[in-house]
């Protein structure tokens, strides 16, 4: 046989340290032997028991390595491949991000508008109705024309 990548021996160290720190039974560490790279990259990683000290885990290790499988398939991607593709979406966002700039200050001038909406429609209102006094033509209905004259005569009458 030819000699082993200095990967699989990463690989086989870390399965020998796993092993010793959460002893399997055979048929465990078979299940252990023939995951995916991707998947016992997870196992190794992040299997963590409530207890530690237990003399065989093989039932907490498979049920994990199940969780694990079920979780990557769910996902339809692997790790590396989920991390690709969100690069891309992050590229993406930042070309369309970047392309409208150009018309993102209307965006920022509408918001804006919009916080102080009240304040601007009163402004405009209290405008249109000091310019239509002036003209003399005015556009009031009949109760605020009503309000208004009390007003005067309440003014009128203080004095």
């Amino acid at each position: 046989m030819g000699r082993s990548s200095p990967l699989d021996e990463d690989i086989e160290r870390k399965l020998r340290d796993f092993r010793g720190r959460y002893p399997v039974d055979e048929r465990a560490s078979d299940f252990l032997e023939k995951l995916e790279p991707e998947v016992l990259g997870v196992v190794l990683s992040d299997f963590r028991p409530k207890r530690e000290g237990d003399p065989d885990y093989s039932a907490l290790v498979t049920n994990f390595i199940r969780s694990v499988q079920a979780r990557i398939a769910k996902t339809g991607q692997g790790r590396r491949e989920r991390r690709k593709a969100d690069e891309e979406d992050r590229h993406r966002d930042r070309r369309r991000d970047e392309s409208s700039d150009s018309g993102s200050d209307h965006r920022s001038r509408r918001h804006k508008s919009r916080r102080g909406g009240r304040r601007v429609r009163e402004h405009h209102a209290r405008s249109d109705s000091q310019s239509s006094d002036m003209s003399g033509a005015s556009s009031d209905s009949p109760d605020q024309k009503r309000r208004r004259s009390r007003g005067k005569a309440d003014e009128d009458s203080s004095c």
